[in-house]
């Protein structure tokens, strides 16, 4: 299977589960995401952070410039993507704008986003 298919796989798993979240019955998860050392918070950061990681193998050569800097397109998309999750948070009666939240997020997207350009990098020498 391609990184490209696991990455397509992995986002329709994302929006089953937000999808659930946003229905109001991601009480389901609770426990689950209980078990985990920090919570939600690291579920935030695990989630979004390897939909960066994938996202970056998956569209490794393309670049987004803005202004001087020139940046990987696969995080880029993902943290417009979390930030744009985040805050449609705040229209739904089931779920709440997190800035916490957010922040795993961008923490998330940043460490496996670097951990995947070590990865390419070290596939490359």
């Amino acid at each position: 299977m391609t990184v490209r298919r696991i990455t397509l796989l992995y986002v329709l798993l994302l929006v089953v589960i937000i999808a659930i979240a946003n229905l109001g019955l991601g009480e389901t998860f609770r426990p689950l995401v209980g078990m985990l050392p920090g919570g939600d918070k690291t579920g935030h950061f695990l989630a979004m952070g390897m939909l960066s990681f994938l996202a970056l193998l998956s569209l490794a050569p393309r670049r987004v410039r803005l202004g001087a800097r020139s940046l990987p397109a696969g995080p880029l998309v993902v943290a417009m993507l979390a930030t744009l999750e985040e805050l449609t948070q705040l229209f739904l009666e089931h779920r709440g704008f997190d800035l916490l939240d957010l922040t795993a997020d961008y923490l998330g997207i940043a460490v496996f986003g670097c951990l995947a350009a070590w990865v390419m990098g070290r596939g490359q020498g």
